[in-house]
């Protein structure tokens, strides 16, 4: 009998302990691959372009803007190269499920420093002759249908219109950007800044935070001080930290996201150790006999801990391989929940290599203990009992 097919036929004496073993380990690797893909956008240092990106918000909090002009003297700060700013808008589309990631931009100078949203031919230029326009992600365009020329309704839950007197404004969709990059969110919408001015009842030529681009090998610490220093005596003093700390730190004022995905991870596969070894081990106890009577025809320890690791391994890629496609295929859904505080999740390359390490790890971990019965096996004692 070939090495695949005894583990197998082993394994599958006890179909309900085979299958409830292997859903076990597959919700494992499904949270492990989860919180991997979270974990990975926590962490992320981004693409070449992000590395050279600051950005700036009112030192107190992030809910406290700056004014405008504060892009004017930025600008002239040695090691700067372009300066762009940023106010929330939110806002969701026809119910408040239908959350919605939408910013209001400098048309002029967001897209040159953000180069890795790309947008069309002719796109930027039709959105600046529009003062209402937006530009969406593709992957918002696909979900609701939305099409270059479909005017579209947004409520916002912040900034009431002077057009319509009431919290719905309507734009016009005038560009549809792509992205290659799979941390690079896919679902916003840039609405033009001076538009935003314009209609709204308050707070007009102040913004929620500014993006300074960094020239090439300038010392981002150096010049994140150099901006604060400028605005230390201000009335809206400001912090500056590079964009990956930003981000960071947006999804920890929730909860401080990367100790609780180290913790559930640790008991995850704490559990999955204790399950997967337990059922290897009562699987071997049951067959002690028949293993006796193996070694009795010349059969090697080494060979039968062998055939016993096979079963491991069978029953932990099984469970594995499946919880990792699941995950895979669903992880749009968490995507989709997350992604307004947290964009970028994704599964990299990576961790595919990770699986496969560990899932020959944990059938070798699995196999300690029957490992050992089979060594100890004294024959005559095994068909005595």
């Amino acid at each position: 009998m070939s090495a695949i097919k005894l583990p197998w036929k082993n394994a599958m004496r006890r179909p309900a302990r085979f299958w409830l073993t292997a859903l076990s380990i597959c919700v494992a690797f499904f949270l492990y691959t989860v919180i991997f893909a979270i974990n990975a956008a926590l962490n992320a240092t981004g693409s070449d372009n992000n590395q050279f990106r600051l950005m700036t918000t009112h030192k107190i909090s992030i809910t406290k803007s700056v004014p405008l002009n504060y892009q004017n003297k930025m600008n002239v700060i040695e090691g700067v190269d372009n300066v762009t700013y940023v106010s929330w808008f939110g806002g969701f589309f026809r119910d408040e499920r239908n959350q919605l990631q939408a910013v209001a931009v400098d048309p002029q100078t967001y897209f040159d420093i953000y180069p890795e949203y790309v947008l069309a031919e002719g796109a930027r230029t039709t959105w600046r002759q529009i003062k209402s326009g937006i530009i969406i992600g593709q992957a918002l365009a696909d979900k609701y249908q939305w099409r270059v020329g479909d005017k579209v309704p947004i409520q916002s839950t912040i900034w009431m219109s002077n057009t319509t007197s009431s919290f719905t404004w309507e734009f016009e969709v005038t560009g549809i950007y792509q992205t290659d990059a799979a941390e690079t969110n896919q679902q916003m919408i840039f609405m033009r800044h001076d538009y935003l001015d314009e209609n709204r009842g308050y707070g007009r030529y102040y913004v929620s935070w500014l993006v300074a681009k960094l020239s090439r090998g300038a010392n981002a610490d150096g010049v994140s001080h150099a901006i604060d220093k400028v605005f230390e005596n201000s009335t809206a003093e400001t912090r500056t930290t590079t964009e990956q700390v930003f981000v960071k730190e947006q999804a920890q004022q929730f909860v401080d996201l990367s100790w609780i995905l180290k913790l559930v991870v640790l008991a995850v596969f704490f559990t999955l150790l204790l399950i997967a070894s337990n059922s290897m081990s009562q699987s071997i106890r049951e067959r002690m006999n028949e293993l006796a009577v193996m070694k009795s025809l010349g059969f090697s320890s080494g060979k039968l801990i062998a055939s016993v690791y096979m079963e491991a391994l069978l029953i932990i890629f099984v469970g594995a391989a499946s919880g990792v496609l699941i995950a895979a295929f669903g992880l749009d859904v968490v995507q989709q929940k997350l992604a307004t505080f947290l964009p970028g999740i994704h599964i990299q390359a990576s961790h595919y290599v990770q699986i496969v390490v560990m899932i020959f790890s944990l059938a070798l971990i699995c196999c300690v203990s029957p490992a050992l019965s089979i060594y100890r096996l004294t024959i005559s004692k095994a068909l005595r009992t």
